[in-house]
């Protein structure tokens, strides 16, 4: 992996980065999609410290991102008949070589 050195902007601020050359392109999505989002607070609230608009920022995208993580992490329920099925198998396997 090879690293370089890009500059992304965001709240009028220039940030110098180091990122794996394979990061780039997200990296600097990222930084334009805070942009946008600061820019959207901005002419719908009034709110104009910068400060505060990234801390809007911050919880708008983190709270997606719980989002997301809950609904990917939910348990999908194994319903009981499978489970029966599997149980015989392997009692009828442990049977046949009598492995208690």
């Amino acid at each position: 992996m090879s690293e370089l050195q890009i500059k992304v902007n965001i709240a009028n601020r220039t940030y110098p980065l180091k990122v794996n050359r394979e990061d780039e392109e997200v990296v600097r999505k990222a930084a334009q999609l805070i942009s946008e989002k600061i820019k959207e607070y901005e002419n719908n609230f009034a709110v104009t410290d910068k400060q505060d608009l990234l801390a809007m920022c911050a919880m708008h995208f983190v709270t997606e991102l719980v989002h997301k993580n809950n609904k990917s992490t939910q348990e999908v329920p194994v319903p009981a008949d499978q489970i029966n099925l599997i149980d015989d198998r392997l009692s009828t396997y442990l049977h046949a070589f009598d492995v208690h």
